[in-house]
């Protein structure tokens, strides 16, 4: 199914008017659509040296129809996921000290501001995209560090996302 508008379930576009099939050509976006997705590409490096986690998710959540908003978007959101390497994880969890309660209240923070739905919304609609398959599990799998986080992504059949990422993209070893 190809997505003209950001307002795919209607049979007009609200912001232009138009119906999705005077839209120029197959697989062609709103030209207004596309204007805002181009200048919210543009403000995502200022967004991201901000660390406005929720504007982005905004930003995903009006452009899920363009596949380098989600990819970008995406990217930006795991630069702002604080990430360590599973041996290193390990060593925080087992100290069990202010370090791992800092990480954890960062992780609960970033799915409270709805990172989860969004990267999975992105997953979905760019399933051909390694680019969002591959900083999508990324996230995902270091949000689940924190329990409540791993309910959320289960709940939202992230799971199933990732399985289904891993799949479309065997060759890739980065998903």
């Amino acid at each position: 199914v190809k997505v003209y508008c950001i307002h795919e379930a209607e049979q007009t576009c609200k912001i232009c008017a138009k119906t999705r099939r005077l839209h120029t050509g197959a697989g062609q976006y709103c030209p207004y659509d596309r204007v805002a997705a181009d200048a919210f590409l543009r403000d995502l490096p200022a967004l991201q040296q901000r660390r406005s986690v929720s504007v982005v998710v905004t930003g995903m959540q009006d452009n899920v129809a363009h596949r380098r908003v989600q990819e970008q978007a995406c990217a930006v959101l795991l630069q702002l996921t604080p990430d360590v390497e599973c041996a290193e994880w390990d060593r925080i969890r087992e100290a069990a000290g202010a370090e791992m309660q800092d990480l954890v209240a960062e992780y609960k923070k970033l799915a409270d501001c709805g990172v989860i739905r969004a990267v999975l919304q992105a997953m979905e609609a760019h399933a051909q995209s390694v680019a969002v398959a591959q900083t999508g599990c990324r996230i995902l799998f270091v949000l689940a560090r924190n329990d409540a986080n791993k309910e959320k992504v289960a709940a939202l059949l992230g799971i199933e996302a990732i399985v289904q990422a891993m799949g479309a993209h065997r060759e890739h070893a980065g998903v």
